[in-house]
C-alpha cells in the first residue's frame, strides 16, 4: 500500500521545482529472474523434499525412519561427514598460510599469487579430476616416487580409493577456503599489528592476540563453505573414490536415477542438508554466547604454549609459513600443468615425462565427431545460458541494488541460493522436476537447468558493479529531461558494461563447465563435460588431456578478456546528449 505524504503548501513568489519522479519499485526488475529461480530451482527442491513425506497422498516419515534404522545409510552418512570434516581441516590449516601470504604481498607479487589461486578455482573440476586420476594411477608419477622412496613396496591403488577422493576434494576446495580467509584478512588494518608491536608484544603474541582473532571469522566462513560443498560432492568421489567407500551423494544419486526411489532420495537429500546446516547453527550459537575470543581454557593453554613458541625466532616462523604456502600453491597449480604435458604425448598411454611429443591427440579430437558434436552442443547451450543470465541477471542486479534495504537482502539471498547448495542437490531435484514435466532428455531442459546457477553467478558479479555507479548521475539525467528508459540505456548500461560483459562471460563458462545436471538430464544431448566424464570411467588417454587443455585455454582466454574489459575506464556520459535524444 502506498502512503501519500501531505502536499507541501506553495509559497508565494517561489517557483516550484519539478520533482523528478523515481522508479516506483526498482525491485520489480528482479521479478523475471526471481520467478525463473523459484520455478526451476526452489519449487523442484521443495517438491523433492515434499515427496519424502508423502506416500499415496498421506503424510509419513517412513523414509526417514528407513534412513535412521539402516546401518548401511548410517555408515555412509557418518563416513561422508567425517570425510568432509577431514577435508575442511586440511583446507583451512594448509590454506591459512597461503591466505596470509596473499594478504601481506604487495604489487605484482600479490597479483601473481592471486592469479595462481583464482585460476585453479575457475578451472573445470573435470580437468583437475583427470589430472589426479593420471597422477595417482598405478603407473602414475606419485606411485613411482613413493615406491622409489621406499614408502610402498609396490604401487598402490591411490586413484580409486577414499584417499584419492580426499586429495581431489582438498585440491578443488582449497581455493575457496583461501579466498574466503583472504577476503576477511584484507579488512584487517595494519595499524593494529604495528600498535601491538610498539607496546612490546612479540611477533608470536601479535599473531595470537591480534591477527588470529580478527581473521577467525574468515576461517569459520571458509570452513563452513568447504564442509557443505564437500558433503554434497558427487563428481570427485565417483571419479577418484572407491566402490567400497561410497559417499552419501553417490548413494542419493543411485536411489534417484537407478532405483527411481524418489521419495527415499528426497529424504536422503533432506538428511544431507540437515547435516550441512547443523555446523552453521552450532557456530552461530557458540559465537553468540562467547564474546571473549579466548575462553579461560584457551588462555590457560596459551600461557604455557606461547613461551615455547616464542623460543623460535620470528624469521624462522615467517620462512616456515612461506614455504608451506608455496608448497600449497604448487599443489594447486602443478596438476593443471601436467594436463597440458599429457595432451602433447602419445595417444595410447599417459606418461610423465611423455615418451615423445606429438599433436596426434589434437588431430584425433578435431577429426572425431563423437567429440566435436558434444563440443559444439556445449557452446550452443552455454551461449543461450549466457544471454539468459546477462538479461535476467542484469535486470535483477540493477533493480535490487537500487531498491536496497530488505528487497536487496531477500532478493539477492534468493537468487544466490542455488550457488550455496551442494552440487548434487539442485541437479537431482531438477532431474525429478524434468521427468515430471517432459524436460528430461531435451535441449531445453539442459539449458533451463544450467541457467539457474548461471543467473545466480551473473547477479553476484553485476551487482558488485552496479553498487559503484553513482546514483547522482541517474538523477542528473532525469533532471535533464531524459526518461527512465533513456537513462537506463544511455547512462546505466554504458557504466555497467564491463560488469555486464564479465558477468555474461562467467555465466557462459559456468554453464559450459556444468557436468552434474547434464549428466542426469541431457540424455542423448551429450555435452563435452559428460562425454569427458564417461570416457574417464573407461580409460585415460591423451584425447581427454586434449579436451582438458582446451578447457584451460578457454578459461585463460575468458579471463584475459575479463581483465581487459574491467581495466578499461567506464564510458563518459554526456548528459546534454542524453537529454537531446529524448
Amino acid at each position: 500500500m502506498t502512503v501519500l505524504a501531505p502536499r507541501a503548501r506553495q509559497v508565494p513568489g517561489v517557483r516550484r521545482v519539478r520533482r523528478v519522479p523515481s522508479l516506483a519499485s526498482p525491485a520489480l526488475l528482479a521479478l523475471p529472474a526471481v520467478a525463473f529461480v523459484v520455478v526451476f530451482a526452489v519449487f523442484p527442491l521443495a517438491d523433492f523434499a515434499w515427496r519424502s513425506i508423502r506416500v499415496d497422498g498421506s503424510f509419513t516419515l517412513a523414509h526417514y525412519r528407513e534412513i535412521a534404522e539402516s546401518s548401511y545409510f548410517g555408515d555412509v552418512l557418518v563416513r561422508t561427514v567425517l570425510t568432509s570434516m577431514g577435508v575442511t581441516a586440511c583446507c583451512v590449516v594448509l590454506g591459512y598460510p597461503l591466505a596470509v601470504l596473499l594478504h601481506r604481498a604487495r604489487g605484482r607479487t600479490k597479483i601473481l599469487l592471486a592469479a595462481l589461486v583464482v585460476l585453479p578455482y575457475l578451472t573445470s573440476v573435470l580437468v583437475r579430476v583427470f589430472a589426479w586420476s593420471a597422477l595417482l594411477g598405478l603407473r602414475g608419477p606419485v606411485n613411482r616416487v613413493l615406491v622409489a622412496l621406499g614408502v610402498f613396496e609396490e604401487p598402490q591403488q591411490l586413484g580409486h580409493s577414499l584417499t584419492g577422493a580426499v586429495i581431489g576434494l582438498v585440491h578443488v576446495l582449497m581455493p575457496i577456503a583461501v579466498l574466503t580467509m583472504w577476503a576477511t584478512m584484507s579488512r584487517i588494518a595494519p595499524g593494529h599489528e604495528v600498535t601491538a608491536g610498539a607496546l612490546g608484544a612479540s611477533p608470536v603474541r601479535v599473531f595470537t592476540s591480534v591477527y588470529w582473532p580478527l581473521s577467525r571469522p574468515g576461517v569459520a566462513a571458509g570452513a563452513l563453505l568447504v564442509y557443505v560443498l564437500a558433503l554434497g560432492a558427487y563428481v570427485i568421489p565417483v571419479a577418484l573414490g572407491a566402490t567400497n567407500g561410497l559417499l552419501f551423494a553417490q548413494v542419493v544419486a543411485d536411489q534417484a536415477t537407478v532405483a527411481l526411489n524418489w521419495p527415499l532420495a528426497g529424504a536422503m537429500t533432506v538428511a544431507m542438508l540437515l547435516a550441512g546446516v547443523a555446523p552453521l547453527v552450532v557456530v552461530r550459537l557458540v559465537l553468540r554466547r562467547r564474546r571473549d575470543p579466548y575462553p579461560a581454557r584457551q588462555r590457560l593453554a596459551l600461557r604455557f604454549v606461547l613461551p615455547v613458541l616464542e623460543l623460535v625466532p620470528a624469521p624462522v616462523w615467517r620462512v616456515l609459513a612461506r614455504v608451506l604456502a608455496l608448497l600449497v600453491l604448487a599443489f594447486l597449480v602443478i596438476p593443471e600443468l601436467v594436463v597440458v604435458v599429457f595432451s602433447v604425448g602419445p595417444t595410447n598411454r599417459l606418461s610423465l615425462p611423455p615418451d615423445s611429443l606429438t599433436l596426434d591427440g589434437y588431430r584425433a579430437f578435431f577429426d572425431d565427431p563423437l567429440w566435436t558434436t558434444p563440443m559444439s552442443r556445449s557452446f550452443a547451450f552455454a551461449a543461450a545460458d549466457g544471454v539468459l543470465a546477462l538479461v535476467l541477471g542484469g535486470l535483477a542486479a540493477y533493480g535490487l541494488v537500487r531498491a536496497g534495504g530488505r528487497a536487496l537482502t531477500l532478493g539477492l539471498g534468493l537468487l544466490v541460493f542455488p550457488l550455496a547448495l551442494p552440487e548434487i542437490v539442485p541437479a537431482l531435484s531438477f532431474y525429478v522436476f524434468a521427468n515430471r514435466f517432459g524436460l528430461s532428455g531435451t535441449s531445453s531442459g539442459v539449458v533451463i537447468g544450467q541457467a539457474v546457477t548461471a543467473i545466480s553467478l551473473a547477479v553476484v558479479i553485476i551487482a558488485a558493479v552496479v553498487r559503484n555507479i553513482d546514483l547522482d548521475l541517474e538523477h542528473a539525467s532525469r533532471m535533464s529531461g531524459a526518461s527512465r528508459l533513456r537513462t537506463l540505456a544511455r547512462v546505466v548500461v554504458p557504466l555497467a558494461m564491463p560488469g555486464l560483459l564479465v558477468g555474461g562471460l562467467y555465466a557462459f563458462l559456468n554453464a559450459f563447465d556444468n557436468l552434474v545436471l547434464p549428466l542426469f538430464v541431457a540424455g542423448l544431448n551429450t555435452t563435452v563435460p559428460v562425454r569427458m566424464f564417461s570416457q574417464m570411467q573407461d580409460t585415460l588417454s591423451s584425447t581427454i588431456a586434449v579436451v582438458a587443455s582446451l578447457l584451460i585455454g578457454l578459461l585463460l582466454a575468458a579471463t584475459a578478456v575479463a581483465v581487459a574489459v574491467m581495466s578499461r575506464a567506464p564510458a563518459r556520459i554526456d548528459l546534454a546528449d542524453v537529454a537531446s535524444r529524448k
